[in-house]
């Protein structure tokens, strides 16, 4: 029986940070002076003994690795025959990126290095954009089959270029103006006699040509500077402001302490698509499939980069060179991961509705005379996953009884182990994270529906939940009588061994038995609470809240050991820094974990027994490579050593000189052991720091500048998840959506100095008006949203005809009284959100037809006036 050491790799708030525990097994002699001469020197006979074994043994174990080695090498020469015959007819296919290599094209470089692409029979060459060069251009002349470009493919198709919209990645366009917040710039007229640093590609964009132009920007008054990409000019005070990228040049700032503001056009009405995937037309009008086929592997691709950011970071730094450092990338991943808002919008959807209004956009700037139909020429995939509003279920073969019956589901419920890392937890943020998270992200994408995290305490308040059917499964749990009665199972996906805790004080145990009449530490309701009752019931359990809270009792000397599962308990003793204790033992039952659904709903448990046998060994693998490396060290057997008692005597001096290595050994690993203690203390105090710039960061990207109040991209995402649960807890939703009566008036009269004042004042009134419940942000320009979770329509009509009761009575600066139209819907049953804010768009502007400062409540077809 083997004690290996554990390296722990351990991730909390979606960050990883590589930890090593080794739990070093020393062999502690304790030969009392009066023990007699014989049994000492017996030991110690033992002793060489079993070291000269361990050596035969290494030789054979090495005679056997070189015969693996031989078969390993003419396996890799079958596979290298074999992946050149396969490469052979693998079909090659050139993507041009849109700019050089970072995250903004993780998702191809996961269906790249996942072979995705392979699966589908490409061999694709991705090409970053050097200077000069168009991605449409290069897919029009035939350069690249397909392309990545921002709105400027819309543009292209509108003017008469023969290219087909695929699929779209970023629901928001990342294009923003950064300025320093000591310039007094905080909107775009106050860009008048500042020096802005931009390109042409930039500054007629659709994005910030509008926004300019609405704000009635003169862009004679600006003074340009051509762009260098680089925030030092902002930071040496050569440039006021720069047009940017809302996912690279503010970590660049946020990492040198300079506090910035992001004018966004998406506040001004601006808000487009951006980094669409596009072929040529003849293209996908001749060869369908093989188009069908790029799209699928691609959008599998960013399913998996969203899902996986630390890992696609690894691989960017690795094999896609990039002058960004891993903070840089990480931070990247995150802003990406809003703008594409896969929580909100399908993967790869186009919403016909947002074209038109771009082209609506270019219309007005004069970059078209005329907005032509372009639905021939975007895929008809894109176009129907935008309308159903949920992925299909295009990579398994379900049957029409669980496609129906998930397509009747707005979500599956899920309940974890929320203190059970690294195999699953809940971070400080309410994130599930560990390796069963990382299962159930590919089971939820293979099945094309979301998991809804429900938090409970702990397990036990877990297995109430899933048993009173306020939870549709538990992530992972083991296949036990008990549980039967409520639940099924799917097969195991996840096998472990469990292990015995002690003080290092005490022995190591060779047999289960030798904890009779102990206090034993399991966890309430775990597996090994089970086996030790019905198994071992002359041990005495004593059931714990958690795996931290038995670990720290035998520490304290409360109990005499404790039982769980090897790399979770490896974990909390590192995390505790409990380095009095170590693995004295292995328990004899392995734990395997399976996915447990709800035993009234059949249909769902056979759709995850096909998504769970469709987990493919080497995903598997990877995720627990990720989490947990064991490896393990030979070391003493003990039941050989008390065998080998009745062996003759050798002398006395060699145990001494045994003893003596022995200390020696002990001293090194001590002196190791404070070292590594003084190196974690060290990261823990990075880790802090690290943590602190992240909620600013998280902070500065999900709060509008000058209001204060949530911005745009926050909202559209707390609007999905507040749809989600009245949904699932048949509760009243509604929303509001408010605008500033003649506020361009007020803009032009008193200038934008006053009317970013009125809208600071409105936003602090709004504020103080909500329930901590309630959500406000800023939707665009002088339009707000607030979501009313928990109220119907007249709860909400009432709410939001007091607080316009309220604004008209208020004195603002200057201006002294303004009024405010609000738009109000109640959301409907599985309604998608994009809908619901259509029908308050709708109502907003009946109210504001009907003379404004009024409230108008939106039926499903119509509207009603109040």
């Amino acid at each position: 029986m083997d004690f290996p050491p554990l390296f722990v790799e351990c991730s909390e708030n979606k960050t990883r940070e590589k930890y090593m525990l080794q739990l070093g097994l020393r062999l502690s002699l304790v030969p009392p002076l009066y023990f007699a001469l014989t049994l000492c020197l017996t030991c110690c006979l033992a002793l060489f003994l079993t070291v000269s074994a361990a050596e035969a043994n290494t030789g054979e174990a090495s005679a056997s690795a070189s015969a693996s080695a031989s078969v390993s090498n003419a396996d890799q020469s079958l596979t290298f025959t074999a992946a050149n015959s396969a490469n052979d007819r693998l079909e090659k296919v050139t993507l041009q990126l849109l700019w050089t290599h970072q995250f903004e094209f993780a998702g191809f470089y996961a269906a790249q290095e996942l072979g995705f692409y392979r699966e589908e029979g490409f061999e694709v060459l991705l090409k970053p954009l050097v200077p000069g060069m168009n991605p449409v251009e290069e897919v029009v002349s035939g350069r690249a089959d397909f392309g990545v470009s921002n709105s400027e493919v819309i543009l292209a198709l509108s003017q008469g270029q023969p290219v087909s919209l695929l699929a779209n990645l970023f629901k928001h366009s990342p294009l923003v103006v950064l300025a320093r917040r000591d310039s007094a710039i905080r909107h775009p007229k106050d860009l008048h006699q500042k020096r802005l640093m931009t390109s042409e590609l930039d500054l007629h964009s659709a994005e910030i040509s509008y926004m300019l132009a609405s704000e009635s920007v003169d862009l004679g008054k600006i003074y340009r500077y051509e762009h260098n990409y680089e925030v030092k000019d902002l930071l040496l005070g050569h440039v006021d402001a720069m047009t940017a990228y809302i996912t690279n040049q503010p970590f660049q700032l946020q990492e040198q302490g300079v506090d910035y503001v992001v004018i966004d056009p998406a506040n001004y009405g601006a808000d487009f698509y951006s980094n669409t995937l596009f072929t040529h037309a003849l293209e996908a009008q001749n060869n369908p499939e093989r188009v069908e086929a790029f799209r699928r592997a691609s959008i599998r691709g960013w399913r998996y980069a969203l899902d996986h950011p630390h890992e696609m970071v690894e691989i960017i730094q690795t094999k896609y060179p990039s002058n960004k450092s891993r903070a840089a990338l990480l931070f990247e991943a995150r802003e990406i991961s809003k703008l594409v808002a896969a929580d909100v919008y399908p993967l790869g959807s186009i919403d016909l509705n947002r074209i038109q209004r771009l082209l609506n956009v270019y219309r007005e700037i004069g970059q078209l005379t005329s907005t032509p139909d372009l639905s021939p020429y975007i895929w008809r995939e894109a176009l129907n996953a935008h309308k159903s509003g949920y992925l299909h279920q295009q990579t398994l073969n379900f049957s029409v009884e669980e496609k129906n019956f998930l397509n009747s589901l707005p979500m599956i419920r899920m309940c974890v182990t929320p203190h059970w890392m690294p195999y699953e937890g809940i971070d400080d943020k309410g994130h599930h994270i560990g390796i069963a998270a990382e299962v159930m992200d590919l089971l939820s994408a293979s099945l094309g529906k979301p998991f809804k995290l429900i938090r409970t305490a702990n397990w036990s308040e877990s297995l109430q939940a899933v048993k009173e059917r306020r939870c549709d499964i538990l992530s992972a749990a083991a296949n036990i009588q008990e549980r039967r009665q409520f639940l099924n199972f799917t097969k195991n996906y996840l096998s472990f061994p469990n292990v015995i805790i002690t003080r290092k004080q005490h022995s190591f145990i060779n047999h289960i038995s030798e904890l009779n009449g102990k206090q034993v530490g399991v966890v309430k309701d775990y597996y090994q609470a089970s086996v030790l009752q019905s198994d071992f019931p002359n041990i005495n359990a004593i059931p714990v809240n958690n795996v931290a809270q038995g670990l720290e009792l035998v520490s304290k000397g409360q109990l005499d050991a404790f039982v769980g599962a090897i790399a979770s308990t490896g974990y909390y003793i590192q995390q505790k820094g409990l380095t009095n204790l170590h693995i004295a033992g292995y328990f004899p039952k392995n734990i395997q974990l399976a996915v447990a659904v709800r035993n009234d709903w059949p249909q769902l448990l056979t759709a995850l027994e096909k998504s769970v046998n469709a987990l493919r060994p080497t995903d598997l693998q990877g995720i627990f490579q990720r989490w947990v490396g064991i490896t393990a060290e030979p070391r003493l057997n003990y039941t050989l050593l008390w065998q080998l008692s009745f062996i003759a005597v050798v002398i006395v001096s060699v145990v001494l000189v045994a003893n003596r290595k022995l200390k020696c050994v002990n001293e090194e690993l001590t002196r190791e052991v404070e070292e590594r203690a003084r190196m974690e203390w060290k990261l823990k105090e990075l880790n802090l720091q690290l943590e602190y710039k992240n909620q600013r960061l998280h902070e500065l990207s999900t709060t509008d500048s000058l209001t204060g109040l949530r911005n745009r991209y926050y909202v559209e995402s707390s609007l999905e998840n507040n749809l989600l649960t009245a949904t699932v807890k048949r509760q009243a939703f509604s929303i509001l959506l408010l605008d500033l009566d003649h506020f361009k008036q007020v803009n032009d009269r008193y200038g934008h100095g006053v009317g970013d004042d009125v809208l600071v004042q409105f936003s602090t009134l709004l504020k103080q008006s909500l329930k901590p419940q309630h959500i406000a942000g800023r939707w665009g320009g002088e339009e707000f949203l607030v979501l009313l979770p928990g109220y119907n329509r007249h709860m909400a009509q009432i709410f939001a005809e007091d607080f316009r009761q309220q604004v008209e009575q208020t004195l603002f600066p200057e201006v002294e009284h303004i009024t405010i139209s609000v738009g109000l819907a109640e959301a409907l049953l599985e309604e998608a959100p994009n809908y619901l804010v259509h029908r308050a768009d709708n109502a907003l502007y009946q109210a504001k037809s009907m003379g404004r400062n009024c409230v108008v409540v939106a039926d499903r077809d119509t509207v009603a006036f109040s």
